[in-house]
């Protein structure tokens, strides 16, 4: 509530000031008074009057009160925006709960997959064993591949896991 009031007096300052500056020219006048500008009691800059009119650093205490401040220059009058950073930086719960749950399911399936290889892997190396000559090229080959694939699959379980704590953290600190 304190930063949508602080936001409200900067935007209506600087819609006055713009309505003010846009018929009126500073050059030439005078400065009535000088002006401190505070936050929470806490002088946080400094500011101007000039014909009852007060100017005050906008990024300064945009910044200050969580807004960003954004300036683009156009052909005939700049524009500057105001932007909530609570705003931008908000965390798409739906989304990642729905990425977590995708990860998941991938998740089961590559520990199931894993499991999958090993049993191929102790097939192979039984088959190895009782194997002849000729065959057991054969099965050393088929060892070799399923054990490269059971490495892939652990691989990449790692790195979902890995997300899936990612997105449990930012999940737990909402």
């Amino acid at each position: 509530m304190r930063k949508l009031l602080i936001a409200a007096v900067v935007v209506s300052l600087i819609g006055g000031t713009a309505a003010y500056a846009g018929t009126t020219s500073l050059v030439g006048r005078k400065i009535q008074s000088e002006v401190s500008v505070n936050l929470d009691g806490k002088e946080i800059g400094s500011g101007f009057v000039v014909d009852g009119t007060t100017y005050a650093p906008l990024r300064l205490i945009a910044e200050s009160t969580g807004l960003s401040v954004g300036y683009k220059k156009g052909e005939t009058k700049g524009e500057v925006s105001l932007t909530n950073v609570e705003t931008e930086n908000e965390i798409d719960v739906a989304g990642l709960t729905k990425e977590r749950r995708s990860l998941s399911i991938r998740a089961e399936f590559l520990t199931s997959a894993i499991a999958d290889c090993e049993r191929m892997i102790e097939r192979h190396t039984e088959s190895i064993k009782i194997a002849d000559d000729q065959s057991v090229d054969f099965f050393v080959e088929g060892l070799a591949q399923v054990t490269e694939e059971r490495a892939g699959y652990v691989s990449e379980l790692a790195q979902v896991n890995a997300r899936i704590a990612e997105i449990d953290e930012i999940l737990d600190q909402q």
